[in-house]
């Protein structure tokens, strides 16, 4: 028997270990998506909309990304009070951090017309 057998004997080992040790945390939570209007629509302007991603386990509600990995910003966790609708905690959470993550810095404004001319 070589150097490399009984490597790979260890390996397998291993690996058979590591999956016997492994605890069943059962399905991930479903990921769900809330639609926001961060800008209304106007004359030539279509508006805008932001998409917030979140999961509810229990009565704590996590904003995540698409795929349902929890954001890395600070306020990212809540615990839902009774009788509260989780899509209206995860569109305020939305709202507040679209400026932070888009901002309106670099948008067009739109000033009125003044008329004089």
């Amino acid at each position: 028997m070589s150097w490399i057998d009984k490597l790979e004997g260890h390996a397998r080992r291993s690996v058979k270990k590591s999956k016997a040790q492994a605890p069943d945390l059962g399905p991930p939570p479903e990921v769900q998506e809330v639609i926001v209007t961060v800008r209304h629509p106007r004359e030539n302007d279509p508006g805008e909309v932001a998409f917030g991603y979140f999961t509810v386990v229990g009565d704590i509600l996590t904003m995540t990304d698409q795929r349902g990995k929890p954001l890395d910003d600070k306020e990212v966790t809540c615990r839902l009070p009774p009788n509260i609708n989780p899509k209206s905690v995860a569109a305020s959470f939305t709202k507040k951090r679209w400026p932070e993550t888009r901002g309106g810095f670099n948008r067009k404004i739109d000033y009125p017309e003044i008329g004089w001319c």
